[in-house]
């Protein structure tokens, strides 16, 4: 979080994380992060959701005190169905590489090849077929140079896949572009003072 405003005399807070969604709460109370405006968190929850029932999700942000109840800084709210339902596959950003290890290893439950496949299938394409370092859907072609060309190495399907859902604009007619992997910065609000950003 960034320019949290101070919840405390000293001008500073003492933040700490609820999320709510549905009937589930998750408190990271006993991890406030104390006298700082600007916390790193680094933490990921991990919720079940059923949908219409559990389509709200809500982070806020609590300030953390000794004596009394802790105040609530402010809270933002995500309409988790209506990502989920667009079709511009807002449920995992569309990250820039294919890696299968280390810290930037592929997050999505489906792989870059399952995901072409379900979007073929969706917008009634034919296709996707993999060749050597090229994909065809319906009457496009999309080519894959090889650096080492002359060694005859092959492009993985994996790869290719991707590079693929990151022109999928480019797909006649039907394309449009797919969220890709990014931070996403939001406003925290306080229900008492609407309208003022944190």
């Amino acid at each position: 979080a960034s320019d949290l405003h101070p919840a405390d005399l000293n001008g500073k807070a003492d933040p700490y994380i609820v999320i709510n969604l549905g009937s589930k709460r998750t408190s990271d109370k006993e991890n406030y992060i104390s006298k700082q405006l600007n916390p790193i968190f680094g933490k990921c929850f991990e919720f079940e959701a059923t949908f219409p029932q559990n389509s709200l999700l809500t982070v806020q942000i609590f300030d953390w005190d000794l004596l009394g109840s802790d105040d609530l800084i402010g809270e933002t709210k995500i309409d988790l169905e209506n990502r989920f339902y667009s079709r511009h596959r807002a449920t995992c950003g569309i990250a820039q590489r294919y890696e299968t290890s280390g810290p930037n290893q592929w997050r999505d439950p489906m792989k870059p090849t399952q995901i072409l496949t379900k979007l073929c299938k969706d917008n009634r394409l034919d296709g996707p077929h993999f060749m050597h370092n090229r994909i065809t859907i319906g009457n496009q072609v999309f080519t894959f140079r090889v650096e080492n060309e002359d060694e005859g190495t092959r492009v993985s399907e994996e790869h290719t896949a991707l590079a693929v859902l990151h022109r999928w604009d480019q797909i006649v007619k039907i394309g449009y572009k797919l969220v890709e992997e990014h931070v996403e910065t939001r406003p925290l609000y306080h229900p008492d003072k609407p309208g003022i950003e944190q």
